[in-house]
Order: C-alpha cells, then sequence, then structure tokens
C-alpha cells in the first residue's frame, strides 16, 4: 500500500485552529454526542460563519477521542490543545481560546 500525499489547499493555508468536537454516541454507557457535543458543534460552526472567521478557524464533528468518560472533549491544532468536560456555558472560553 501507498501513501499519497498533496499540498495543503490555499483554503486552509490560513487557518489558524482547527477544532475536532467528538460528536460519537454509545447507547450503553455516557458518550460526548449523548451530552449535547452536536450542538455544541452546530453553535460554533454558526459563529465561525457570523464572524468571518472561516479562513482562520474550521470547528469539525469527530468520532470518539477516547475520553468519553470526561464528559464532552474536543481537541484543537494545531495547538494540540485537549479539551475535556465541556459544558455549553464553556462556549465563550472556548471562542476566546480559538480567537
Amino acid at each position: 500500500m501507498s501513501i499519497s500525499y498533496a499540498a495543503m489547499s490555499k483554503n486552509f493555508k490560513e487557518l489558524e485552529s482547527h477544532l475536532f468536537i467528538c460528536t460519537h454516541e454509545r447507547d450503553d454507557r455516557a458518550s460526548c454526542g449523548g451530552s449535547g457535543s452536536k450542538e455544541l458543534a452546530s453553535d460554533l460552526k454558526s459563529w465561525v460563519k457570523e464572524n468571518d472567521l472561516k479562513k482562520k478557524i474550521k470547528i469539525t464533528k469527530s468520532g470518539c477521542l477516547g475520553l468519553c468518560e470526561e464528559g464532552i472533549v474536543a481537541v484543537c491544532y494545531p495547538q494540540g490543545l485537549w479539551y475535556t468536560d465541556i459544558k455549553p456555558e464553556d462556549i465563550e472560553d472556548l471562542k476566546k481560546d480559538l480567537k
């Protein structure tokens, strides 16, 4: 098997923060998706669009990040910052970190 590499799209060259928010849902135990992460991701995506930040900030719903027992989890690159136990009231702090 071989891997192909492509140059970064010009759409992402100005990107400063890419936040991946776990939206995984589990039937048998607590999960990010069952704790409101989908709504959080949607709210942050709307904020990015409304504030014309699409060239600088990208919000992506992700699969399991492996820490569902710690509440809603997200990771931001290239900073390498992990956020755990995110609550709806934390959205303003997330926005400050992303700017």
